[in-house]
């Protein structure tokens, strides 16, 4: 089994095109944040701010204009579903993504194309600790 940090954020599917949620409800991100993600690569993942900020991060990507709260948006990504194989060749993929994503970064502040941790958890009681 596989394990990551819960996050407080938005659910967003990248179809190389654009972010959409699970309703299929496109968020309108601006062309800054878009241009670092590939176009040839599904991803999944989460539009976050930070803890407890979900509904300052729902704001943000539910405007019909990418304004200026996206500087706060992170895409955590966690998975690269379209992948095929096992979860650590999606996660490889991932890693890749985010490394090229954060390559073309050239403003000031951290890269917003961030690769959730996962943990391998080998028994429930790993679980629990987790």
């Amino acid at each position: 089994m596989w394990a990551s940090e819960k996050l407080d954020g938005i659910r967003a599917y990248w179809n190389g095109e654009g972010f959409y949620s699970r309703n299929g409800n496109r968020f309108e991100a601006p062309a800054w944040l878009t241009d670092l993600l590939p176009q040839d690569q599904d991803l999944d993942g989460e539009l976050y701010i930070g803890p407890g900020q979900l509904y300052n991060a729902l704001s943000v990507v539910r405007s019909h204009t990418p304004g200026a709260g996206w500087k706060k948006v992170r895409y955590m990504v966690f998975d690269a579903p379209t992948v095929k194989g096992p979860f650590r060749a999606r996660m490889k993929t991932v890693n890749q993504v985010v490394t090229r994503a954060c390559r073309k970064w050239r403003r000031s502040g951290s890269c917003p194309i961030v690769e959730v941790q996962q943990v391998p958890i080998r028994s429930a009681a790993e679980m629990d600790t987790f």
